[in-house]
């Protein structure tokens, strides 16, 4: 206790797995954003343009009063965010947007200009004895 946390835990220094950007949309597991999502709750206000904004995504609402704060939940099975008043009534019900895996990771078709990893590897070929001379 009081020490700093790689101190405490040596083991948490590297995962044990080097970053591959072509392997990375593989690991992510929507099902599993969907269930996290499914825990939250969430607080916005109605624009005067009848509109709420959440993670960056615009949401309207037909039935949304200008001010009015609304509940907003998450059902993981449909994949719609409920907006309900402050009575529990159900404003609306509409599907959730911005959650894939492109809109979470960026354009994988478009590769980053730097060079990708040598495929070595790691076990048999020890990157560092590559530099010795």
């Amino acid at each position: 206790m009081g020490n700093p946390p790689l101190i405490a835990h040596p083991e948490a220094k590297h995962s044990g797995r080097f970053f591959q950007i072509i392997q990375e949309a593989d690991l992510i597991k929507l099902k599993r954003v969907y269930k996290y999502l499914s825990k939250l709750t969430w607080f916005r206000r109605v624009g005067n343009n009848k509109t709420i904004s959440l993670g960056g995504q615009v949401y309207y609402l037909s039935k949304g009063i200008p001010k009015q704060q609304l509940k907003i939940t998450f059902k993981k099975k449909s994949k719609m965010l409920i907006f309900q008043d402050d009575k529990e009534q159900k404003i609306a019900k509409l599907p959730i947007m911005g959650i894939s895996k492109e809109t979470l990771m960026g354009n994988l078709k478009v590769l980053p200009s730097y060079q990708l990893m040598i495929p070595f590897d790691n076990k048999t070929i020890k990157v560092n004895k590559l530099f010795e001379s």
